[in-house]
């Protein structure tokens, strides 16, 4: 499916088709209702009908729109899916339990709406199951975000059912699959998959080595597991590549479905309704081979480990990260290829039994199920093996992740990453949701080189990623990055700065940090901001600095200046916040330190910076007298540091690089800040950045103002229908801004002599980071 509006429309056709099926007010949105399996099963129909393949089911009738012949039809495939699929995970139905003919067609005329290119989606099934799955969704979410954490596998199943786009699975399979088949067989790959292949130069001293630690396998030894595989989008895609091996090695059809059913391909799930779609999926693309079914069952298996007793709740939530399978379970072996999409639940969403089995099994990977699931699936891969998995992108920098970075540094080798931020999955919005595909071979290294695709800024991923692979392929310069995968262990916490430039990285570590001239805090939490917490506008003025102080809270991306808009309740040094605390956090027994934090530095003249923000790092002056919140943590410096020198040094656009490198995601954290590079300025620069920031924040406070009492005159409104020209003291700070950079960009070149290849590289990675042109 290309577009968005693909899948929408597709979305709308099939929540439509299933509402068709059902008796009124009766609709049953979970697996495997018989309106829920009716409608899946539609969607299989029309993917055979388009593919020209219904005489597969060797019925009496092979067309959708023959009167009567719907309900024999959906039997019949049902009957079939089960006779591929192993005894655990079959249906128990017969035509007699499927809705009437009338209903069944009134649904096919729904699917009729969808664009005819779905119908020839390997992974349409699949995503017909996410889709009408939805609302099991939404209701797994709320129960998971529940204060008690409470949750049951049920939910978790429903809660991280994100299916994976064909792209995605393309580029994974093909870099994880073509470079460990011996040559003859990887150059008879289908182009399909060998277009997202990165044929990586390599040097021609490693050559014979690298050789050597490849395992050069045939189709036939070409072993593919997906440890969490959902409805079998990865699955799917891996048997055809396989049937393909066998069919170019000169197979027959009948052979070559069978060997790659067989020897090929293997899954592993929770959720036993995706395994049946799984053999669905798989079934169907045997049918575009052969026209008959194949005669044994489909390699998948429920996660649950034999060793565990019915009812080990722990067991339950752990799944396919139990290491106790016992054969022939197809976890209790390793492969030639893993991949996967693996759910993702952080820590802050576990429910207490799945965080203790987590920490208790993965210590050094428990911040989430997905950082378990990659330590996992590296120790189920064979001797030069590779996985491929898409994740979240926070794997590659965050803290929480480094002994995880560590261990695939040191024992694995990254052979490629897309970074591939925000959109990668359709009709998921919000720019939390930032992926990064990454493979990792189990091998010695020959080499030690990674290449890194950055895909963030654009909104053709798939064609973006296709023309960096055809440049690097070609040996053309690129905006893709080539590293020795060790220099990120020199970084904090092994974070994988792969599009820092190697000068910053290296330099940045010989300075000084600002946590060594600044106290940098998070400030208070308040347990329940609607009852503690108002605009100031709200408050009688009798009562402000009395019992309500001025609280200062996030702006955004705000800079040098915002304007305290609100109070918190602090009466009697906020006794009742601090009582409010201990009740609801009864666990910290008394300790409210924990969620009142630094109370030391309440009411202390300081810097502030915004903890959500989607734009550069955002520095602005806290005012003297004001409580500070957790999204607005705050810097306080040392006798003897210019505040407002730091300011200035803070926003200008190499620091706010520099902090996207730290921490690419919306959120900078007080540890993020602490860690940033003081580089060296004289005293004259640091006059003029001084100058430049107390007329910065002169000029934004007025801005701020003239916008209150005029918002059209300021050009700030976006009801204005007419042109409205900016305000001159708007471009006097953004030549100040400029000025501010330029300063602090010379001051960085001139202080480490840097050539002028490795200025101009710097200026275009931070003009490309935070957005800026010169």
């Amino acid at each position: 499916m290309k577009s968005s509006h693909t899948f929408r429309t597709f979305k709308r056709s099939v929540e439509a088709s299933l509402k068709a099926l059902a008796p009124a007010g009766s609709i049953s949105s979970v697996f495997p209702s018989t309106e829920f399996i009716t409608c899946i099963i539609l969607v299989a129909l029309k993917v055979l009908e388009a593919r020209n393949q219904l005489d597969r089911l060797n019925c009496v009738e092979s067309q959708l729109s023959k009167v009567g012949s719907l309900r024999p039809m959906i039997d019949q495939l049902c009957q079939t899916v089960n006779m591929t699929a192993p005894n655990e995970i079959r249906l128990s139905t017969t035509e007699n339990d499927f809705p009437s003919e009338s209903q069944i067609a009134e649904a096919l005329r729904h699917l009729e709406q969808t664009p005819s290119e779905t119908w020839q989606n390997d992974l349409t099934i699949g995503y017909a199951y996410q889709f009408l799955s939805m609302q099991a969704r939404k209701n797994a979410q709320a129960n998971i975000q529940t204060a008690n954490k409470e949750f049951s596998k049920t939910d978790m199943i429903a809660f991280t059912q994100l299916y994976t786009p064909d792209w995605v699975v393309d580029f994974l399979l093909a870099n994880c699959a073509l470079p460990q088949l011996e040559p003859a067989f990887a150059n008879q790959a289908p182009n399909a998959y060998r277009i997202w292949q990165v044929n990586a130069p390599i040097n021609t001293h490693s050559i014979t080595k690298s050789r050597k630690e490849t395992a050069h396998r045939t189709a036939s030894d070409l072993t593919i597991l997906d440890p969490a595989c959902g409805a079998g989008n990865f699955l799917v895609r891996a048997l055809d590549l396989s049937i393909n091996l066998h069919l170019k090695a000169g197979l027959s059809a009948e052979k070559s479905v069978q060997l790659a059913q067989k020897r090929n391909v293997y899954g592993a799930d929770i959720d036993i309704a995706a395994l049946w779609i799984t053999c669905l999926s798989l079934l169907i693309k045997c049918f575009q081979y052969s026209k008959n079914a194949p005669s044994d069952f489909f390699n998948v298996a429920i996660a649950k480990s034999q060793q565990s007793p019915d009812g080990d709740h722990r067991n339950d939530l752990l799944g396919s990260l139990a290491r106790d399978f016992e054969a022939p379970h197809v976890l209790s072996q390793k492969y030639a290829v893993v991949l996967m999409n693996p759910p993702y639940i952080g820590r802050k969403l576990m429910s207490r039994q799945l965080k203790s089995a987590l920490k208790s099994e993965y210590p050094d990977s428990h911040s989430d199920i997905s950082a378990a699931f990659i330590e996992r699936s590296l120790e189920l891969l064979e001797d030069c093996g590779s996985l491929g998995t898409i994740t979240q992108a926070s794997v590659l920098t965050l803290p929480s992740y480094g002994k995880l970075r560590k261990t695939i540094l040191t024992k694995y080798h990254i052979f490629s990453c897309a970074d591939a931020g925000s959109g990668v999955f359709p009709l998921q919005g919000g720019d939390k949701v930032n992926s990064a595909l990454l493979v990792i071979e189990n091998k010695a290294q020959p080499s030690t080189t990674s290449n890194f695709f950055d895909l963030r800024l654009h909104k053709d991923k798939p064609q973006e990623l296709l023309c960096q692979l055809k440049l690097l392929n070609d040996q053309k310069n690129g905006s893709y990055f080539r590293h020795d995968q060790r220099m990120f262990l020199e970084e904090h916490e092994n974070a994988i700065k792969y599009a820092c430039p190697g000068v910053i990285l290296a330099l940045s570590r010989q300075v000084p940090t600002l946590s060594e001239i600044a106290e940098i805090r998070q400030g208070l939490a308040t347990s329940d901001n609607e009852r503690f917490i108002k605009k100031i506008d709200d408050v009688p003025a009798e009562l402000i600095g009395s019992t309500w102080v001025p609280y200062v809270k996030g702006a955004g991306a705000d800079r040098w200046f915002s304007p305290v808009v609100h109070v918190v309740n602090w009466e009697n040094d906020g006794r009742e916040i601090k009582e409010a605390v201990s009740a609801a956090y009864p666990y910290l027994n008394g300790n409210i330190k924990w969620v009142v934090k630094n109370e030391q530095f309440y009411f202390r003249s300081g810097l502030c910076f915004s903890f959500v923000n989607t734009g550069n790092l955002a520095v602005r002056k806290l005012p003297a007298g004001c409580i500070f919140d957790v999204g607005a943590s705050a810097v306080f410096v040392n006798e003897g540091v210019d505040e407002d020198f730091l300011l200035a040094y803070l926003n200008s656009s190499l620091i706010a690089a520099i902090a996207k490198s730290i921490n690419p995601t919306i959120n900078f954290q007080v540890g993020d800040l602490k860690r940033l590079p003081l580089f060296p300025l004289d005293l004259e620069q640091r006059q003029k950045l001084s100058d430049i920031s107390k007329e910065c924040q002169r000029l934004a406070r007025r801005l701020h103002d003239k916008l209150q009492a005029d918002p059209v005159t300021a050009g700030r409104t976006h009801q204005a229908q007419q042109y409205v020209a900016p305000d001159r003291g708007e471009a006097q700070l953004t030549d100040l801004e400029k000025q501010n950079d330029e300063i602090v960009l010379s001051a960085f070149v001139k202080a480490f002599a840097l050539t002028s290849d490795q200025q101009a590289e710097v200026e275009s990675w931070v003009r490309r980071v935070t957005g800026k042109t010169k």
